[in-house]
């Protein structure tokens, strides 16, 4: 007579179980979650463990659940019957646990899937997260989410549970993480993030195996940590490398998730290697707004000293902050203080046309009607209107409302409504809202976006620039003055005043005799604009030649003589008859000369990059071309990069925006610094 049994509601007869495997007694025990107290030490727990409730809370300790098939089995206060059901249902598993270490195929050791990232040691199971595979709908949290310090490891209980799978790559583990460490650097995403069921799911999903990933806080206070550390002496190696006279700092601010002041600290280069104008974030500090002068400048003192960073070395600063103590302890370390041109059009478009009353009673208008859309869950397709001319910009976001801190999701939003007019107007027939635009909004809708317009083109010009340097700011601000912000008979009042507050905001912002001198002899330097200060001609080229001198004067003539080993043929047939000795050139002749040199080319295409067309003058100017850097070392906005589009930028600004304090300064060194694992 067959005798049998059931174990988690699954019988099992007796000729199907192994002879050396007693069959365990007939338990079930309804639970939750599984839990592993502490000081449970033994490698076996990792695959079983006590019935507990939804709460975390231990159900019974005389009964224990096999993590691999839920079998349920009788506690007898020690591993014997936990190593004999592993020995009989999990042969394979027991192997590799008694083996002493984990083995891949082929007889390698498996690697430390934590390796690749500087992981410190792991002192116990609670520093661990464990995924399966997602259609069994399994995971494991750790023991501090359900506050029990006692409890290292919690499974929720589910159905099937998947069998023990050994990974068939060493590198899967260290790929897994790697992938998850760059996920949440790149996109700057909180660590908390790997907390969340969705997240454990999503990972099971895309590897279909168990895998061991660190939770938020070894993340925080261990690999990030550990990341940032290794990263930056290797930033700090690169920095020592460059030529100390052609840097530039900005300064920019923002503010971080819990509404903390922020200033992130760049610095711009450029490369030895080739003609391009680099940045490295050095650090993101929090703020008050109640320090004073003298603590900034203790700070950028304890900056520069970190970064081994000689203050006269630096061409200028770029301001993107509204702080005047900053801006003071700046000031006193007589350095040149120039507005970035993003930092600038905030103010000028915030401060000079988003606070008119009219403008401001419109803007609210857009924003509860796109609210009152969203709600109704309608997606209005643009359309074809007369208040609109298409300018090819590919830029435009979907259609809601707008960040106030950064004026261009602002100018987007009221394109987006322009744009869906007609489908805003069919919606409309058909449901009520209470203030809706009217004849009179969509005209100065149209005409605000028209004026905005070359604002936005400028700030486009720069990002689609390879190197968007100081020098191009002279020439866009009067190209946008002149062409774009004079006022006509067919300009509303609003309108009107709209453009003389741009255009006096523009004109006042280098207005400051040094800030002007710089950025027009950056202009003079750039070889696309040679021509552009023609009207100042006399002066600026003075200018050049003081400045050259100078520049030759401290820090010496780069200048090749050809010295000949041997006399040339034409000396030895005919003989050496001058009698005057060969003189070098002076410093005066061959600053004239390279002046006279860079005059005598052409002017390089608007689409060349000036950086370029330097670095092929660098035999024929060697001099000037030194000068040229000082100044071209000096970008027009904080932000730099190759793929650093008006998307990223406010994609990263809005990202920026969630990171908590506490990782703002590591992440985003990282993320800036392009830093993965």
């Amino acid at each position: 007579m067959k005798r049998s049994f059931k174990c988690k509601e699954v019988t099992l007869d007796e000729d199907m179980l192994p002879d050396d495997d007693p069959p365990p007694k007939k338990v079930h025990v309804n639970y939750k979650k599984l839990v592993v107290p502490t000081r449970m030490r033994s490698s076996y727990w990792k695959y079983f463990g006590f019935p507990a409730g939804e709460d975390g809370s231990m159900i019974t300790k005389d009964i224990i659940v096999c993590v691999l098939c839920k079998g349920q089995m009788v506690y007898n206060r020690n591993t014997s019957n936990l190593k004999m059901h592993l020995g009989s249902r999990h042969r394979n598993v027991l192997t590799t646990l008694e083996s002493g270490e984990e083995f891949e195929e082929g007889g390698q050791p498996r690697q430390d899937p934590f390796k690749n990232i500087d992981m410190a040691d792991i002192e116990d199971d609670s520093s661990l997260k464990f995924f399966a595979d997602p259609r069994n709908e399994r995971s494991m949290i750790v023991a501090e989410d359900i506050y029990d310090p006692n409890i290292s490891v919690i499974f929720p209980c589910k159905e099937d549970m998947p069998q023990y799978e050994p990974s068939k790559s060493s590198s899967e583990p260290i790929k897994i993480n790697d992938a998850i460490m760059n996920f949440l650097i790149t996109d700057l995403i909180s660590p908390k993030i790997v907390e969340g069921k969705g997240f454990h799911n999503f990972v099971s999903t895309l590897t279909n195996k168990t895998h061991e990933i660190p939770n938020e806080r070894k993340i925080t206070e261990s690999i990030i940590p550990n990341l940032y550390r290794r990263h930056k002496d290797n930033v700090s190696e690169t920095i020592s490398s460059i030529s100390a006279q052609n840097i530039s700092l900005s300064l920019e601010q923002w503010t971080c998730v819990d509404d903390a002041l922020c200033i992130s600290v760049y610095l711009h280069y450029l490369s030895n290697e080739e003609p391009v104008l680099n940045s490295k974030l050095l650090a993101s500090i929090s703020y008050s707004g109640n320090e004073t002068t003298e603590h900034w400048s203790k700070y950028l003192d304890s900056l520069f000293n970190e970064w081994n960073l000689n203050v006269d070395s630096i061409s200028a600063v770029l301001v993107a902050f509204d702080n005047e103590e900053l801006e003071e302890a700046l000031k006193s370390k007589d350095i040149l203080l120039l507005p970035c041109f993003l930092f600038l059009m905030q103010n000028v478009c915030s401060e000079h046309c988003f606070k008119l009353p009219a403008v401001l009673e419109l803007l609210e208008k857009c924003r509860s009607l796109i609210r009152y859309i969203q709600e109704n869950k309608v997606d209005l397709a643009e359309d074809e209107d007369e208040f609109v001319d298409s300018d090819g910009d590919e830029n435009d976001f979907v259609l809601s409302c707008d960040q106030p801190d950064m004026w261009l999701t602002t100018y987007y939003m009221l394109r987006g409504v322009l744009r869906r007019k007609r489908a805003i107007d069919n919606f409309l027939a058909i449901k009520h809202f209470e203030n809706p635009l009217t004849i009179t909004d969509w005209k100065t809708l149209h005409h605000l976006v028209k004026c905005l317009e070359p604002l936005k083109t400028v700030v486009l010009t720069l990002f689609e620039e390879k190197n968007p340097l100081i020098s191009l700011i002279k020439p866009l601000i009067r190209q946008v003055c002149c062409n774009k912000f004079t006022a006509n008979h067919c300009d509303s009042t609003l309108i009107k005043e709209l453009k003389s507050n741009i255009l006096t905001a523009l004109n006042e912002a280098y207005e400051e005799e040094d800030m002007d001198s710089f950025i027009q002899v950056a202009t003079k330097l750039d070889p696309r604009f040679k021509k552009f200060l023609q009207e100042d001609e006399e002066n600026s080229e003075a200018q050049l030649v003081n400045l050259l001198s100078t520049l030759v004067n401290e820090h010496g003539l780069s200048y090749q003589t050809n010295n000949r080993s041997r006399p040339s043929g034409i000396n030895v047939l005919f003989g050496n008859n001058s009698n005057e000795e060969k003189r070098e050139p002076s410093h005066e002749g061959i600053v004239g000369m390279e002046i006279s040199t860079y005059r005598s080319q052409s002017s390089a295409l608007l689409e060349e990059c000036p950086l370029e067309w330097w670095q092929g003058m660098s035999k024929k100017c060697p001099n000037l071309v030194r000068l040229a850097n000082r100044y071209h070392c000096v970008p027009a906005i904080t932000m730099l990069g190759s793929d650093f589009s008006l998307k990223n930028y406010v994609t990263f600004c809005s990202q920026r925006a969630t990171l908590p304090v506490h990782l703002a300064d590591s992440l985003l060194f990282l993320n800036v610094n392009k830093l993965l694992c």
